[in-house]
């Protein structure tokens, strides 16, 4: 049984809202990860730049260590 098929508007509204949804969360460990990088919230720009901007993530947040230092955050 199909709820929808692939090229039916009901589809990109599934997808539209499943985005939605995981996006929340996705940012919100994003800025927990800035601010264990001792940088703000406001680098979650970074995520509009196409290609870079997803390298740049990966590698800032996914590779370098958090700071062992008092952070404000």
């Amino acid at each position: 049984y199909i709820l929808f098929a692939p090229d039916s508007k009901n589809a990109d509204t599934y997808v539209n809202i499943s985005s939605l949804i995981v996006a929340w969360p996705t940012m919100a460990a994003q800025v927990r990860r800035w601010h264990d990088r001792n940088k703000s919230a406001s680098w979650l720009v970074l995520n509009v730049v196409p290609i870079i901007g997803t390298i740049w993530i990966i590698v800032e947040l996914g590779f370098f260590a958090g700071v062992d230092i008092d952070n404000p955050y």
